[in-house]
């Protein structure tokens, strides 16, 4: 017996068999196959068959290893790749919360807040007050300096980390004054802020203060009762710093006499 079309070399009956040679035929036939799919039995849920060899029906049960475990167990949870192509569960964040990366994973953060920090509150008195200790974790500074009461007629005045020799200051008033000082910085230059009148206030940002290999600008805007003027008036001026080192204090005082009140505010601005 012999089938020279079989692609696994079964033997099969052939038409030219005798009845009585076909249980055996059958018997040769079904033995060769029952050994060639030997290796499709067993094994376990979830695995895969994979050849073995290069030999025909020669097949081995595995782990599917080009596929993926679901790490996934919550509502909103995502995946990311662990140690390189290994899957990982994170968690699903709670609300307002933003996915960021932390050590080279990413992770669910609370978004650092935008706006302006208050940092300080400071009453001024005396010849000077300093506010120092100022914080270094923000871009810019705000201060906001309400209800100056200068004790003489006089000008205000602002020295980064008390240096009073590198700042320098251009006003310019509604009235068409331009003035340029170096020093300090000189808030109302054009005229004098009026002693007793406490309806004065003064706003200025102070930009890249923490650089410590850069100048420092800033800007100011300050409505005041000027000396021998009638109504209000307002100065804007422009600042620099000629330091290299990141503005950690600010010393405020007057030209002449003390500070009889007023609060400064700081504000760190991200």
């Amino acid at each position: 017996m012999s089938n020279p079309t079989s692609n696994f070399g079964w033997q099969m009956p052939t038409p030219t068999d005798l009845v009585t040679d076909l249980p055996a035929d059958f018997e040769v036939f079904g033995q060769a196959v029952d050994t060639s799919l030997a290796d499709l039995r067993g094994g376990t849920t979830g695995q895969v068959l994979k050849k073995n060899t290069n030999t025909d029906m020669d097949f081995v049960w595995g782990t599917d290893t080009a596929g993926m475990t679901n790490p996934m167990t919550t509502t909103g949870d995502t995946i990311y790749s662990s140690s390189g192509s290994t899957p990982a569960r994170l968690g699903i964040g709670s609300t307002g919360q933003i996915l960021t990366v932390a050590s080279g994973i990413p992770t669910w953060a609370t978004p650092t807040a935008v706006g302006r920090t208050l940092l300080s509150t400071t009453t001024l008195s005396g010849a000077t007050t300093t506010v120092s200790s100022i914080s270094q974790d923000y871009a810019e500074l705000y201060i906001e300096i309400a209800n100056l009461n200068p004790s003489a007629n006089s000008n205000f005045r602002i020295a980064p980390n008390s240096v009073t020799n590198l700042g320098y200051t251009v006003a310019m008033s509604g009235g068409g004054v331009t003035t340029h000082e170096q020093g300090y910085w000189k808030i109302n230059q054009v005229w004098n802020m009026t002693s007793g009148n406490t309806n004065n206030i003064t706003t200025m940002y102070i930009h890249n203060y923490t650089s410590s290999t850069e100048f420092k600008t800033a800007e100011s805007n300050c409505l005041f009762q000027a000396q021998n003027q009638t109504g209000l008036r307002i100065i804007y001026s422009a600042h620099g710093f000629e330091s290299t080192t990141a503005i950690s204090s600010l010393q405020f005082s007057n030209d002449s006499g003390n500070q009889n009140g007023g609060t400064v505010r700081i504000y760190g601005v991200k």
